[in-house]
């Protein structure tokens, strides 16, 4: 029996899927070329904080220049180790909104 018999596929049906995973590999490869550039090769650390540890940490976060956790926490650490190299650059926006007035 045909793999696509089973999944209840036939010819114009593949024929279709493979139209979109082209059109997909298009809009992938025309999105790589945008956004932010790359932070270069990165390693996940976890670990598990006592809760009023995180509370404090992240609310260093919030008062810090740093829009996201990753890049805090990799700012603290930098600095511990005395890797300025690696300390990324601050990426929060401190501007405050105007209050809108509504009609």
């Amino acid at each position: 029996m045909q793999p696509h018999a089973v999944l209840g596929t036939n010819s114009a049906t593949r024929r279709v899927h493979r139209g979109i995973g082209a059109d997909l590999r298009g809009w992938v490869a025309c999105m790589s070329k945008g956004g932010r550039p790359s932070k270069g090769p990165r390693e996940r650390v976890v670990t598990r904080l006592p809760q009023p540890l995180a509370d404090v940490v992240t609310q260093a976060k919030d008062e810090s220049p740093y829009e996201n956790m990753s890049d805090f926490l990799v700012a603290i650490v930098a600095e511990h180790f005395d890797r300025p190299e690696f300390k990324p650059k601050p990426n929060r926006n401190r501007q405050e909104e105007l209050p809108l007035k509504t009609a």
